[in-house]
């Protein structure tokens, strides 16, 4: 079985320690073919212009699809980026593939002022990842297509301190990535369980 995980420098795992990415540790411990095709600073445009040849020739039986922050911190708005997933999902549908949405992580505000840049309103970029959250969950509730809210696991449900859960605000840490990759390969096999992929 194929999967890729398409999106951004979070898919990519940016910052971190080789081999320590959430899906590299996926990797090591299921027998799927598992692609990572993270792009740093990708935005959603960027990934739906890439989608036919980088995925839909594939044909993958699984697509994980995490993507908006960047669209974010460069001012687009919810409803653009939800009109591209809404086109991928679609697209990735026309060839059998099954679909999971990956929620990205708010942003800690004070720690991204100090090491990624001081200039962003993180407050309003947070605002729209909230918002963004809510309409996936929507979404793929209508659509019954199943997500992982990483928002809401690393904000609540990690016990670590906020500061080392981020590399430098935005990107999460070494410690962080066990705890998606284990979300993410339990969904992973309760949908290979109810034989969707």
């Amino acid at each position: 079985m194929d999967i890729i995980f398409l999106g951004d420098s979070l898919t990519f795992g940016y910052g971190l320690s080789s081999g320590n990415g959430f899906i590299r540790l996926i990797s090591s411990t299921m027998t799927a073919r598992i692609k990572n095709l993270g792009y740093n600073g990708a935005t959603s445009c960027y990934l739906l212009d890439i989608l036919y040849e980088r995925v839909i020739k594939s044909r993958p039986h699984l697509v994980h699809i995490m993507m908006g922050t960047n669209d974010f911190l460069m001012n687009y708005s919810v409803d653009s980026v939800m009109e591209v997933l809404d086109i991928m999902i679609d697209d990735c549908k026309s060839i059998n593939s099954s679909v999971i949405i990956g929620i990205p992580p708010l942003i800690a505000e004070n720690l991204a002022i100090e090491y990624w840049d001081s200039d962003v309103d993180y407050t309003a970029v947070n605002e729209k990842l909230i918002c963004y959250r809510n309409s996936i969950i929507d979404y793929c509730r209508e659509k019954f297509i199943p997500y992982i809210d990483y928002l809401t696991l690393i904000r609540e449900d990690i016990p670590l301190p906020l500061s080392e859960k981020y590399i430098d605000g935005i990107h999460p840490s070494d410690a962080v990535q066990p705890y998606m990759a284990e979300a993410a390969k339990r969904l992973i096999k309760e949908h290979l369980m109810n034989g969707k992929a």
